[in-house]
């Protein structure tokens, strides 16, 4: 009787963490694409069309990287919804406690990284390179501190998806879309460096592109 109790305890517990883990990642994931679309909205009202993917003039190497990123991270952000639901279905693996509370931690900040980066970008956010786009350069609030914080909270998201509800198709994911990242990152350097000149060379010298290096 005692073992049967202690058992069904256990399994209450269990559930109850699958729960809490699962209502805080959901509320962190939706709450990230809710902020990113609802500027993308916000702005288009403006007259200002943010994604730029595969649009615009490009070279030909830069379009084949865009178009690759924009079906990338959608197909991530789908199994990230997924990998909350049907993670052991998905190649799923466990982890530790304190790993995927860790996960939730890196995910909040992914959240926190991405809302400063388009409370600030105001007007100047895009997703894409175009020649035909007028910008100005950002580098003040969070952009003192990286050159590409909403990339990097992309990149935080992903891994706090992978640490709370760990999956083989979550991690091939993250893995293969943070890669088109630092390549579309290379590529805007290019842009930025053609069009901004001296003042982006000196401020590309002086900020991490991530955080750290």
């Amino acid at each position: 009787m005692t073992g049967n109790r202690s058992s069904d305890l256990s399994l209450c517990e269990s559930g109850v963490i699958f729960v809490v883990y699962s209502i805080g990642l959901l509320t962190l994931l939706c709450g990230f694409y809710s902020a990113y679309f609802a500027k993308q909205l916000s702005l288009k009202k403006q007259g200002v069309d943010t994604n730029r993917l595969a649009k615009g003039e490009k070279p030909s190497s830069t379009r084949r990287i865009e178009k690759a990123l924009f079906a990338s991270t959608y197909v991530t952000a789908v199994l990230q919804f997924l990998s909350v639901f049907f993670s052991s279905y998905m190649g799923g693996f466990s982890l530790p406690a304190a790993v995927r509370i860790a996960g939730i931690c890196v995910a909040f900040c992914g959240v926190l990284f991405f809302l400063l980066a388009i409370v600030t970008m105001r007007k100047n956010w895009r997703a894409g390179v175009d020649k035909t786009q007028k910008t100005e350069m950002v580098t003040t609030g969070i952009y003192r501190v990286s050159r590409n914080p909403a990339f990097a909270a992309f990149d935080l998201l992903y891994l706090g998806t992978v640490l709370v509800f760990p999956n083989m198709l979550m991690v091939a994911a993250a893995i293969v879309t943070a890669l088109l990242l630092h390549l579309q990152i290379l590529e805007e350097e290019k842009y930025l460096s053609l069009t901004f000149g001296d003042a982006y060379l000196v401020y590309k010298k002086k900020t991490a592109r991530y955080f750290f290096f």
